[in-house]
């Protein structure tokens, strides 16, 4: 009785959006940019518009005071993603920790991942990695500057787009390829070998550590997990740090700025140190405006558990809940000049990139919050400033930095359609 109370009291409208087609529902007005397609409905419907994806309830949120009462009130029915199949293939069967269903295996999995292999304190034990590629990359561009050639600056930082391949061709190879490290790993353990740690060799040790979470970490939990920790964490930064690069090659004003600050603080002796980049006010500055205008994501994807109300509209359970991520870092009436690329707007406020400012979420929110936020926020700023500060950056004959061109692809990360080209000019005395 009090169920059917409840129904009857509770709110029993949708919210409102375009009119559906038997069987294909609202598929056939989506366009390749469904990010500024659907930002363009709310102009019509509101902050919140519901369409009918096939046989599937889809709502979009573009309002941050709607988002923030999503999260506060209704986070845990919130807590899974969409599947995919793409991403059931690629994490051997939601194996992996990001996209599995909400429970105690994600739980558990998530912990690991993020206690031993993600979280702040051990992206520190990572910096001998981190170095040796930053020394590769930045001694590779210093011979391009010796030959004054142009260098595909967007191919030198972006190392993977898993998601634009075949995906089960890719899961294959790479699998085998995850197969024959995790065997080397085990063999050196049983001979006796040290090694210097990485994420193999952690995810091993946790495994072994977490007790009745051994039984349930196999070998495909472990190569989803690096699967997962390829396209979330490397593909998603290298693909960071070319927008933020691209924007300072197209704003000569904020690159000298830049570099200005990189010669205050590290001097033109020495390559910038990890230990530099708290001291960096001006680098901090440059990357939450390009994650403000370019997000990793242009949706935040999430799936209710159970039915939910807000602002007075019902979303039945099984409902496809996306957060509008780049709508909502456009909005004007909060961000002034939001199309323009502007470091300096973020001087006097400084949001957090943990998802509690809902103008301002570029990792996501709530308890799916990305994992690898630490390790890409301590790779980004010490690939950015080593670009910035070894070379000055000539583009080629005719190019100019205003006619550089910023389309997007849309994808699981969004990357951008044109590769940058420039020719790097040493300007340090190392």
């Amino acid at each position: 009785m009090i169920l059917v109370i409840f129904y009857l009291r509770g709110p029993k409208r949708l919210a409102p959006g375009p009119r559906p087609l038997p069987i294909i529902g609202n598929l056939h007005i989506l366009t390749s940019s469904p990010h500024r397609f659907i930002s363009s409905l709310t102009k019509t419907y509101g902050p919140i518009v519901h369409l009918k994806l096939g046989s599937t309830t889809s709502i979009f949120i573009s309002s941050p005071s709607l988002i923030e009462k999503l999260f506060k009130n209704h986070d845990i029915a919130i807590s899974n993603r969409p599947p995919a199949e793409a991403l059931h293939i690629l994490s051997y069967g939601f194996k992996g920790f990001a996209f599995t269903e909400h429970g105690t295996y994600w739980r558990n999995v998530r912990k690991l991942c993020v206690h031993n292999l993600l979280g702040s304190g051990k992206v520190e034990s990572y910096e001998f990695v981190k170095r040796e590629e930053i020394e590769s990359l930045v001694d590779s561009l210093k011979v391009a500057a010796e030959e004054k050639a142009v260098v595909d600056v967007t191919a030198k930082v972006t190392y993977f787009n898993l998601i634009m391949r075949r995906t089960k061709a890719v899961r294959e190879k790479i699998g085998r390829f995850f197969e024959m490290i995790i065997n080397e790993h085990l063999m050196l353990r049983e001979k006796g070998q040290k090694r210097k740690n990485d994420f193999v060799d952690v995810l091993l040790d946790a495994k072994n550590d977490m007790g009745n979470l051994e039984s349930q970490v196999c070998m495909s939990s472990i190569k989803a997990i690096l699967m997962e920790v390829l396209i979330a964490a490397l593909d998603s930064t290298s693909y960071a740090i070319d927008w933020a690069f691209t924007e300072l090659i197209r704003h000569p004003r904020i690159m000298k700025k830049l570099q200005d600050e990189l010669m205050r603080v590290v001097g033109p002796h020495r390559m910038v140190e990890e230990s530099d980049i708290p001291k960096l006010a001006y680098l901090g500055m440059v990357i939450k405006e390009s994650l403000r205008l370019h997000g990793l994501t242009a949706f935040v994807s999430r799936r209710n558990r159970m039915d939910i109300s807000l602002d007075g509209y019902r979303i039945p359970a099984g409902s496809n809940i996306t957060l509008c991520s780049w709508a909502v870092a456009r909005d004007p009436d909060f961000w002034p000049n939001a199309e323009e690329f502007i470091p300096e707007r973020f001087e006097k406020t400084s949001p957090e990139f943990k998802g509690h400012d809902f103008h301002y979420f570029p990792f996501g929110s709530g308890r799916r919050i990305c994992a690898g936020m630490s390790f890409g926020l301590s790779v980004v700023p010490l690939v950015l400033a080593q670009l910035a500060h070894c070379f000055d950056w000539r583009l080629p004959h005719g190019v100019s930095p205003s006619g550089l061109e910023m389309d997007e692809r849309f994808g699981f990360i969004m990357s951008r359609v044109a590769h940058l080209e420039a020719t790097p000019i040493s300007r340090l005395s190392i």
